[in-house]
């Protein structure tokens, strides 16, 4: 499906070429984009159920058995879905390499943006791991996993409010009085 989006993407920048100038740009925000949100929506619901369904079926303690640390166990619940989820994202980078031919877009940014998206898989995947600890079942997971994700995405705007509620709901009201 994924794979079906970016080709209609492309399909909808390659007929509009001759008419703006700067098409690989966009394309390759759509593609990054597109590969954002698969990344979130796959982190949800593929990370967050690493740890838990071993809780659920009951087979942890029979991990702990063999003799393995907790990391490694950590480790090859989350090697595997990491894995995949890197392989879907790297069928892309063809597609964002197109972008460069398009033009409006250099090679570095096109490879600087898909490090990115790697490097919040990688995140994310931790973050899964995290909430698959701590919860009980899959649902708690992936709540959990979403309120998480929640409230990363909207840390600037909480930084800007709080900001804002010091500058006009604390003592620093006036600084210009209070520097004289």
């Amino acid at each position: 499906v994924m794979a079906f989006v970016v080709l209609l993407l492309f399909a909808m920048k390659a007929f509009s070429y001759s008419i703006r100038a700067g098409v690989g740009s966009q394309f390759a925000g759509n593609v990054i984009e597109c590969c954002y949100w698969f990344v979130t929506l796959m982190g949800g619901i593929y990370f967050s159920t690493a740890i838990v369904e071993e809780k659920e079926e009951q087979t942890l303690p029979l991990l702990k058995m063999t003799g393995a640390s907790s990391f490694t166990i950590l480790l090859g619940k989350s090697g595997p879905r990491l894995m995949s989820v890197l392989l879907l994202l790297l069928v892309l980078a063809p597609f964002l390499m197109l972008a460069v031919t398009l033009g409006g877009v250099l090679q570095r940014g096109i490879l600087t943006a898909f490090l990115g998206i790697l490097i919040y898989a990688v995140m994310f995947c931790q973050l899964g791991l995290l909430t698959s600890v701590i919860s009980n079942d899959s649902q708690r997971a992936f709540s959990k996993m979403l309120l998480a994700w929640v409230v990363i995405e909207l840390t600037p705007w909480w930084s800007w409010l709080l900001a804002m509620g010091t500058q006009y709901g604390g003592e620093f009201k006036n600084t210009q009085e209070a520097a004289q």
